[in-house]
């Protein structure tokens, strides 16, 4: 009960305060998929915008990490460009070609460590 009052005072009406989420909606994300989504306590408008590069790999690291470093959980650990290949993202054509550059510089980050 204490979380759930906690999350009603978060987003109770007042003053014009912003909420910030971030979530994986591909359709409105960036090269993986993730977004900022803000909303706002007293107007109830909201703002959508795809997070930066930089962003998605960070989350996308969390990610990894959080599952052992292995593809969805399970079997043997992967190395970060192995995981970002095996990733369902359901977004836009557009950016398929970043997200590509993206996962080969990863890769060629890798390559150069293990040299």
């Amino acid at each position: 009960m204490r979380r759930v009052e906690l999350l009603e005072k978060a987003f109770s009406g007042g003053r014009d305060e912003w909420v910030e989420i971030i979530l994986w909606d591909g359709s409105k994300g960036g090269v993986f998929g993730h977004c900022h989504l803000r909303l706002s306590k007293g107007s109830g408008k909201s703002e959508w915008s795809a997070c930066t590069e930089e962003e998605e790999l960070a989350l996308m690291r969390e990610s990894y990490e959080r599952e052992g470093r292995r593809l969805f959980g399970r079997g043997k650990p992967v190395v970060f460009s192995r995981y970002l290949e095996a990733f369902s993202y359901l977004g836009s054509a557009e950016l398929e070609d970043r997200r590509k550059a993206i996962i080969e510089r990863v890769r060629s980050e890798e390559q150069r460590l293990m040299s």
